[in-house]
């Protein structure tokens, strides 16, 4: 899998002492769940291979732990960004006090999430129209900056709304933005394929172990140097995972049943993938 050096993070794979590193492009290690339990979670995410993370930053609250870790930590970066459902506390000055931070590699994650709105979606303009504005002021932000982005996009069942509206809305900053990632890969729409010529990539995650075609189908297709892995932990656990506890919480650790599962999508050996 390709290494995305432009994104100021090598969010793959890299080999050292013959060893294949994983790297959890996604997770939110700043969740108050993990407070206490956080050296078993790294310890976990070391015994598995897993040496290198990006928290993902989704409002303001959690920031500070975010970055707390990312310095108490070598192999952790993070992210800062607003969520689609925080949209309406947006604070511009947030993400300026944080982008210069040497730990802070991207902006996200951010994007649209239509999956709480009603069928009759036009009754949300106002909801739409908030998440559609912050979208833009996450762009602006990350080409001012030079700064890879990290894309939520989340719509009801097999709408495409969220997905569609992102495509037109990125269209005048592809380009000029220096990439990104759209974050937990779960639907098969071709036109996203055409954004990986822009350095964007793929998130693959617990999903592909779940039932859905779409997801599968779109792996197949996609450029296999475009795919990444992550894990969006506490969210999203792989099957493999649940089949042990209903209730099992996602951690990096289990980025290697992310990596297996997709092996399997792809019938390749996981191996190779690590080339």
């Amino acid at each position: 899998m390709t290494q995305m050096l432009k994104l100021g993070l090598k969010i793959s794979y890299k080999k050292e002492k013959g060893t294949f590193m994983l790297i959890d492009t996604h997770c939110h290690l700043d969740k108050p769940r993990y407070k206490y339990i956080i050296q078993n979670i790294l310890q976990n995410a070391q015994n598995n291979r897993v040496n290198g993370m990006l928290i993902a930053s989704t409002q303001n609250r959690t920031l500070d732990e975010a970055k707390l870790l990312s310095e108490n930590h070598r192999g952790i970066f993070y992210s800062v960004g607003y969520h689609p459902k925080y949209a309406e506390i947006f604070d511009k000055s947030v993400l300026e006090e944080h982008i210069t931070h040497e730990r802070c590699i991207a902006v996200g994650e951010f994007g649209l999430d239509y999956s709480s709105l009603s069928r009759k979606y036009e009754l949300k303009q106002p909801v739409l129209q908030k998440q559609q504005d912050v979208l833009v002021e996450h762009l602006e932000f990350a080409v001012q900056h030079q700064k890879p982005v990290l894309i939520h996009l989340r719509d009801k069942r097999s709408r495409k709304y969220a997905h569609d509206d992102f495509l037109e809305i990125v269209k005048p900053y592809l380009g000029r933005l220096v990439g990104g990632v759209i974050h937990a890969m779960n639907f098969d729409k071709e036109e996203f394929i055409a954004l990986s010529e822009y350095n964007f990539y793929f998130g693959i995650g617990g999903q592909i172990s779940y039932d859905i075609k779409a997801l599968k189908d779109f792996v197949k297709k996609a450029p296999l140097s475009h795919l990444v892995l992550e894990t969006d932990a506490p969210w999203l656990t792989p099957t493999s995972r649940k089949e042990e506890n209903e209730k099992t919480t996602n951690e990096p650790a289990f980025l290697v049943d992310v990596l297996e599962e997709l092996a399997k999508t792809l019938k390749m050996d996981s191996s190779a993938l690590e080339d």
